[in-house]
């Protein structure tokens, strides 16, 4: 026993150390809390923020297809002859019902001409014949020929519209004019910005040069820099800098009213424009759910407090009637707490890093030793598939009697298995969670004898009058047993092994997991690794998980892309923004199916074509996506090498074989097209047809040879003479046929003589021998008017005009009058 003046001066030190303990837990909740609110604070704006960013990118996806809905039609429309060849009668309907199947999207239709006058349109008809050549995005796909998407203009209609173009060609890629969609920016303003309405936000979008194309506040022109001070804030100087780029993100900013805003950006691009989207909303309601939840968050700190106070007094009083006990008691009951915290470090510690559940149980059936003073603990498993009890671990106080205890054994107790009987009355006590004593070996003899024999030898060698067993139960079911003999009595109570059979279990538990997770990824290996596609997986973060052995050897993958941004280890990825693609997987749980898509891999173009399935948790939605990735280079070669071989058959069937001209089918169809085009465009046309005057007496002269050079020649000076538009072709013989397109009969007579000129210059071999001494060409002209009749018509007159040619003497050129 103490002194009493020790026991006052204890008690008295104890007292203190009770009152400091408080107070330093008090303060350290109460800065706890400060920081428990400012991290919720940031946390609920950074999700609303993370959430408005990919209310930008899903508004953004909207409007890029809302545009890519409309150029579809224009592009299906521009392949149609009704469109193509505009005429009153047939085009306006096709224009008509153009317009009707994007009605809610466009407010009209346009055929513009290679002049830049509209030439059709559907419904402002009172537009008709006005020239646009002088708009900025007109001149631009004159000069290209190619689509065009234009900023938001006044159009000629009336009001502020897209305008997007389609270009039409001819079957031989001749420019005929464009097809052209005028779509209301209102339409854009009203109704695919009102989805931000839904979720309680506003939302503006700017333009590439840093003017806002709409603003809910400000007007259409403003400058960025009004609505964001230049200190408006990091995040959002580095989303959007002094002019909008391809960003996307979310962040805090000072809008120009000096209110706190949260917005997420995204880029739209339509064309070659690049629009900024954001969406952004204020922090009131922020501020409300922080003062609920602050209210909260002090009840908690008071309550928790107070429970801490009731529990520093109980833990005072606990130590103050343990101030007495004896040294040895005191020591085995620290070293039990200190085995504890030990034990919660080395015992997890094992389960991650050992190969199986061996370690780990030695681990803890060490420290149920140590703490319980015991002379011997060992542990016993279940193998739940061969539904027998085996011995895992052993540990002994005094490691020489080992193998002492095994010579007097005379078995080797590691390989030796007892049946599981799940009925056996030791089992079914186990089961319920039972802490049993055997006093003698007769209590196991009907369960098995060899494990009656163990415990006979074990209460023989330690000369103990029981052994102790616990069992080890996870999830109510009996995963094994813990044995033990010996101890301290003061200590080594159920309560006091209580900690270290959860441990072993627990270790049972998760070592029979990871045993079916080995069996499960060894199938996921054979599926995931072998298959001749490229497979990886990402998060909702878009972060790199895993992929297989093609993403490694065909994309360049290695391990240590694991955690990356998939749009920086596949670039590609979001240079043909598949990165929407991924938020709708996300978004709605659908598959999506990319179009085919190229890139660039070590000087080598390569075609693949994207699948992208939704991998779904336990009731949480989509957890991860799976990307299939096929190569399709193969089948896209062999099919440009097929259409390149329809081209050049095409080509062949249009084409007249000696002279590389078109040939008389070609011309056939041609010639009632350019009649109807010209018809249509107001445009002069012209129909040029040559013979050769002495082919015949060339033939006799030197031979065939002789007379297919000179076709041959005749061609090439044909097409030296050629313009944009023309067609030449060899009509049959040695006859020739040009139509000239916005050419009227001055300028195709012209074109005319200067042919016939070249050809009686041309030095043809022993053309002196000629009756005439060179080789010449008559030529007669007819150009299209409104007394002609078609096709046959315009033809017949030129061919009159080709025979007075003949009959007045030949080598002239000579031009269509009524009065033939």
């Amino acid at each position: 026993m103490k002194p009493k003046g020790k026991k006052n001066e204890s008690r008295a030190r104890l007292y203190i150390e009770a009152i400091a303990v408080f107070v330093i837990l008090a303060l350290f909740l109460f800065i706890l809390a400060q920081r428990i609110n400012s991290a919720a604070k940031e946390n609920i704006e950074n999700r609303v923020a993370c959430d408005l960013g990919v209310s930008a990118k899903l508004i953004s996806s909207k409007i890029e297809g809302f545009i890519c809905c409309i150029r579809e039609k224009l592009i299906y429309s521009a392949t149609q002859s009704e469109i193509r060849y505009p005429d009153e009668q047939k085009s306006v309907p096709k224009m008509k019902e153009l317009f009707e199947s994007l009605a809610d999207k466009v407010g009209g239709v346009t055929w513009m001409d290679t002049l830049g006058v509209i030439a059709l349109t559907w419904p402002d008809t009172h537009v008709i014949g006005q020239s646009i050549a002088f708009q900025k995005h007109v001149k631009k796909t004159r000069a290209t020929r190619k689509p065009v998407i234009s900023a938001p203009v006044l159009s000629v209609q009336g009001y502020k519209a897209i305008i997007i173009h389609e270009p039409v060609f001819e079957d031989d890629s001749v420019w005929l004019g464009n097809i052209c969609a005028l779509v209301p920016f209102e339409n854009i303003e009203s109704e695919l910005l009102a989805d931000v309405a839904k979720i309680d936000a506003k939302a503006f979008i700017v333009d590439s040069s840093g003017e806002f194309l709409y603003h809910p506040e400000l007007a259409p022109g403003t400058k960025i820099s009004r609505a964001f001070p230049a200190k408006s804030s990091e995040v959002l100087t580095e989303m959007l800098g002094k002019t909008p780029s391809l960003v996307s993100g979310h962040g805090i900013f000072i809008d120009h009213t000096g209110k706190r805003k949260i917005l997420g950006v995204a880029p739209i691009c339509i064309g070659e424009n690049v629009w900024t989207i954001g969406v952004y909303r204020g922090t009131e309601g922020i501020s409300a759910q922080m003062a609920t939840f602050r209210k909260e968050l002090y009840f908690a700190f008071f309550c928790v407090l107070l429970i801490a106070a009731i529990g520093i007094i109980v833990l005072t009083s606990y130590s103050l009637r343990k101030e007495n006990m004896r040294g040895a008691t005191d020591e085995s009951v620290l070293k039990l707490g200190e085995n504890r915290l030990r034990l919660l470090h080395e015992g997890f510690h094992a389960l991650v890093s050992s190969a199986n559940e061996r370690e780990a149980l030695g681990i803890i059936i060490d420290n149920t030793r140590i703490a319980g003073d015991f002379d011997f603990v060992c542990s016993l498993k279940i193998d739940d598939n061969e539904r027998t009890f085996s011995l895992a671990t052993v540990s002994y106080r005094e490691p020489s009697r080992r193998e002492e205890f095994l010579e007097e054994l005379g078995k080797d107790v590691f390989s030796l298995k007892f049946p599981y009987k799940p009925e056996h009355p030791v089992i079914s006590a186990l089961a319920g969670g039972e802490h049993l004593s055997l006093i003698s070996p007769e209590q196991v003899a009907s369960f098995s004898q060899s494990l009656a024999e163990i415990v006979g030898c074990l209460l023989d060698f330690f000369k103990v009058p029981r052994l102790d067993v616990f069992p080890l139960r996870a999830k109510g079911e009996l995963l094994g047993a813990l044995v033990t003999i010996g101890g301290n009595l003061e200590v080594a109570s159920p309560k006091t092994i209580e900690p270290f059979t959860d441990q072993g279990a627990e270790v049972l538990h998760i070592a029979r997991i990871l045993r079916k997770l080995r069996q499960a990824n060894a199938l996921y290996n054979d599926v995931f690794q072998y298959v001749d596609y490229g497979i990886f997986l990402v998060d909702a973060n878009l972060k790199l998980l895993s992929f297989n052995r093609v993403m490694e050897q065909f994309y360049g993958l290695s391990t240590e892309d694991i955690g990356k941004q998939l749009t920086e280890v596949l670039p590609y990825i979001n240079k043909f923004g598949h990165e929407s693609n991924y938020t709708n997987v996300f978004r709605t749980g659908r598959s999506i199916t990319t179009q085919e898509t190229s890139f660039i891999r070590e000087t080598e173009r390569r075609f693949v074509r994207t699948k992208l399935v939704p991998i779904f948790g336990a009731g949480e939605g989509v957890q991860r996506v799976m990307t299939i990735i096929e190569d399709i280079t193969e089948q896209r070669e062999l099919a440009e090498e097929l259409r390149e071989t329809m081209r050049e058959l095409e080509v062949q069937a249009s084409t007249d074989g000696l002279t590389g001209l078109y040939n008389y089918r070609y011309f056939s169809e041609a010639l009632p097209k350019a009649i109807e085009m010209a018809r249509n465009a107001g445009a002069p046309l012209s129909l040029v047809v040559l013979d050769l005057d002495n082919l015949k007496e060339y033939n006799d002269l030197g031979g065939h040879h002789y007379g297919d050079n000179l076709l041959r020649v005749v061609a090439e000076i044909l097409k030296e003479h050629e313009s944009p538009g023309d067609t030449i072709a060899r009509y049959g013989g040695d006859e020739f046929v040009m139509i000239l397109r916005n050419t009227d009969l001055t300028r195709a007579e012209n074109r005319a003589e200067l042919v016939r000129s070249n050809i009686v210059a041309y030095p043809f071999q022993d053309e002196e021998h000629l009756t005439g001494g060179n080789v010449t060409a008559s030529f007669g002209i007819a150009e299209l008017t409104a007394e002609v009749a078609d096709a046959d018509d315009l033809m017949r007159r030129a061919d009159r005009a080709l025979y007075r040619a003949k009959e007045e003497g030949k080598n002239r050129v000579c031009i269509w009058e009524n009065r033939y």
